[in-house]
């Protein structure tokens, strides 16, 4: 009866063991199970004076025992496996703890570089905004100059305005040419079917001296055989001379009309050449109207061009001002990718002492700062600085090939990118 109650409390702490992974739990089991075991043998002992009465209950408590035995050289293995683990535990829980410590002591670091990024912030705003100011004072300078410089352009009666409406008059003089060569254009389009129209009856004739050319040849062919098997019979090539001769006939009748044709093309194509002669003298005496009002007007603007010459070194000079002023708000801007870097260098503290937290379980502990370990999260976070204003943070001497502000702002010089 006991065995069978401590067979069912012992499977319950184990299922309770397993599923809340408790190392107390499982050393409070096999205390148990080791008392279990010296309750049996008690209980043995006291039922030996009753061997004939109880001697099979013994067989039984015999085999009973046997289990027993197995199950408590288990219990003992769980035993040196639950302290195993209970060290294993124990390891976790002291790298926890330097972890934890690390985090303690790198805190007040964190703080310090946080301090910086505001101190570097409020120092770049201030600085950008007199450069602004500047800036906007030189901006109404340049503006004013401008517009003087525009009403000279555009009031008066030498004054560019004037100019522009003398050569939109000209441009209207070219839009006339403009028609005048379309109407040529035109009349050159039809003259060209014109052509084609003759150059298609041209073609009907030349198909008729083609086939009046081939009943000539055949003709003269049958003559010849003709002549030949007769002899002194000429009637018959008496006939085919007859045909030959009305095709002669008809094939100098096609070549008069086609001389016709040709003749009359050659005068249309004469009339054409002359018309377009006449309308190109007429187009370059216009021609030659126009350019002598555009020298004129081009003379009239040499001293506006003068003027603007003028204009344009005094704007280029305002410009290299606001330009260098530009440079000072550019090199200031600069500094909020130094913050952008700090909190990068931030981050990457964090996030690698985080990193090294995960690896164990999550328990909360508390540890001093020491200095060897403000030494070393030092010398890990300074590998990551970038900036001359971290290394002086911590009294520490800038690294060679790391960058300081004032080798970023020369490059800024340079290289500018907005952001």
């Amino acid at each position: 009866m006991i065995i069978s109650v401590s067979a069912a409390v012992t499977l319950i702490l184990s299922i309770l063991a397993v599923f809340f992974d408790l190392i107390l739990l499982k050393i409070a089991i096999s205390v148990f199970l080791f008392l279990i075991v010296v309750l049996s043998f008690i209980s043995r002992a006291k039922g030996v004076n009753n061997a004939p009465v109880r001697e099979k209950e013994n067989k039984g408590d015999s085999d009973e025992l046997k289990r027993l035995a197995a199950r408590l050289k288990e219990t003992e293995e769980a035993y040196r496996s639950l302290q195993r683990e209970s060290r294993e535990d124990k390891e976790k829980l002291e790298t926890l703890i330097e972890g934890a410590s690390y985090l303690n002591t790198a805190l007040p670091m964190m703080k310090q570089l946080a301090g910086l990024v505001v101190d570097k912030t409020e120092e770049s705003a201030m600085n950008l905004t007199e450069n602004i100011f500047e800036i906007s004072n030189r901006s109404s300078q340049v503006g004013n100059h401008i517009s003087n410089f525009l009403n000279d352009l555009f009031s008066g009666d030498k004054s560019l305005k004037s100019n522009i409406d003398i050569l939109s008059g000209e441009m209207n003089r070219i839009n006339k040419l403009i028609e005048d060569f379309t109407a040529i254009s035109k009349r050159y389009t039809l003259d060209m079917k014109q052509i084609d129209e003759n150059v298609k009856t041209i073609k009907g004739f030349l198909d008729g001296i083609r086939d009046v050319s081939d009943r000539t040849g055949l003709l003269a062919i049958n003559s010849s055989i003709e002549a030949a098997r007769v002899g002194n019979a000429g009637k018959g090539f008496s006939v085919l001379a007859g045909e030959i001769q009305g095709l002669a006939s008809s094939s100098k009748e096609i070549s008069l009309q086609i001389e016709d044709v040709i003749a009359g093309i050659s005068d249309r194509v004469d009339e054409s050449f002359q018309a377009l002669e006449s309308e190109i003298n007429m187009t370059l005496e216009q021609l030659n109207r126009t350019r002598s009002d555009l020298q004129e007007i081009s003379s009239s603007l040499d001293d506006k061009i003068a003027d603007v010459e003028n204009h344009v070194k005094d704007s280029d000079s305002l410009s290299r001002t606001v330009t260098e002023q530009l440079g000072n708000v550019t090199v200031n801007m600069q500094y909020q990718d130094i913050t952008r870097q700090i909190l990068e260098h931030i981050m990457s503290t964090l996030n690698f002492y985080r990193t090294r937290m995960e690896e164990n379980e999550p328990l909360l502990v508390a540890a001093s700062e020491k200095k060897e370990k403000r030494d070393e999260i030092l010398e890990k976070i300074s590998s990551y600085f970038t900036i001359e204003d971290e290394w002086k943070l911590f009294g520490l001497q800038v690294h060679v090939g790391k960058s300081s502000d004032s080798d970023q702002e020369e490059e800024f010089k340079g290289n500018v990118e907005m952001f």
